[in-house]
């Protein structure tokens, strides 16, 4: 009897492995870069258990990793300074889990799995919103921010200072740490959307893959060769390049950051498409590696020539 109890165990059950694969992304995400993989296994457990194992995997992974930030903070004595920024970090996580739900089990046959991750990349948009506002007038927030900045520049300086190759005049301070956190907020609203879009559909894709493979089952996801990008995506390319265009002669203020990134995102997605045909070309005309790779440093040889190479500059944020 007792060896049936162990037959039947959550111990050799789906729900070990549930929990396997949520304690594997706690961990992902509360190592250094490694946070960029978090999400895979999550995707994992879909894959393989369903959408209820899911949920439940993400639901554990959220207090998870909730616990462990309130015991850092405790340890540190830092929640009247962290505040802000664990609702900027718990914030992103929930959209993050949002958008792999909006993929995984909104399951629409005439939407597309691209319609859903810009579905996703704009919900982030409209919710982000009143949190950005909201961070704009926060004491707190922009005092530590300053300081931040203030003593990262500061650091440079210092370190540019001390080389030979560069003589400061008048001992004028190279790096300013307010023109350094102007700098880093415009990258960063420029491209928040994009670079959300990017890990999760890397996350989505490759969570997919490689539970498929560790069910021996055939990868169902569209072939990079195969991937096409509708026509009618052309003109949200054509607004958000022409928003660039119109934001770089004239401030649109928000609206602006806006274009940026669905440019970003649709260049993107217009360049998988141009790779899917340059690889279907390959095997088409059976090249081989090293002639594979010769066209490939010819591209990249073009795109260095000051002729060709001003339009990917000019797409650069």
């Amino acid at each position: 009897m007792l060896q049936d109890i162990f037959k039947q165990s959550w111990l050799k059950g789906p729900w070990f492995e549930t929990l396997l694969l949520t304690l594997v992304s706690v961990l992902l995400y509360n190592i250094g870069i490694a946070f960029l993989l978090f999400l895979i296994p999550l995707q994992v457990i879909f894959i393989r258990r369903g959408d209820s194992f899911f949920v439940t995997g993400m639901v554990i992974c959220f207090f998870l990793i909730l616990f462990y930030k309130l015991i850092i903070l405790a340890v540190n004595s830092a929640f009247a300074v962290a505040g802000p920024f664990m609702l900027i970090e718990f914030f992103s996580i929930t959209l993050l889990f949002g958008g792999l739900v909006l993929l995984n089990l909104v399951k629409l046959p005439a939407v597309s799995s691209v319609l859903k991750l810009l579905a996703a990349a704009a919900a982030t948009w409209i919710l982000s919103i009143p949190l950005i506002l909201f961070l704009r007038a926060n004491e707190n927030f922009i005092t530590v921010i300053g300081e931040l900045f203030t003593n990262i520049a500061l650091f440079l300086n210092t370190n540019l200072s001390a080389s030979e190759s560069i003589n400061l005049s008048y001992n004028q301070p190279v790096i300013d740490g307010k023109s350094l956190l102007m700098i880093t907020r415009e990258f960063f609203l420029r491209s928040y959307l994009f670079d959300y879009f990017i890990l999760l559909l890397f996350s989505w894709r490759s969570g997919t893959i490689l539970g498929l493979r560790s069910l021996r089952a055939k990868a169902n996801t569209t072939a990079l060769k195969n991937f096409r990008m509708p026509d009618v995506y052309i003109w949200p390319l054509i607004l958000g390049l022409a928003g660039v265009l119109v934001n770089n002669f004239r401030s649109l203020g928000f609206l602006g950051f806006l274009f940026w990134n669905t440019a970003l995102i649709m260049l993107f997605l217009f360049g998988l498409t141009g790779f899917g045909i340059i690889r279907f070309l390959f095997e088409k005309f059976r090249l081989t590696r090293p002639l594979r790779f010769l066209f490939a440093f010819s591209l990249v040889i073009l795109i260095m020539t000051p002729r060709v190479g001003i339009v990917f500059l000019l797409l650069i944020p």
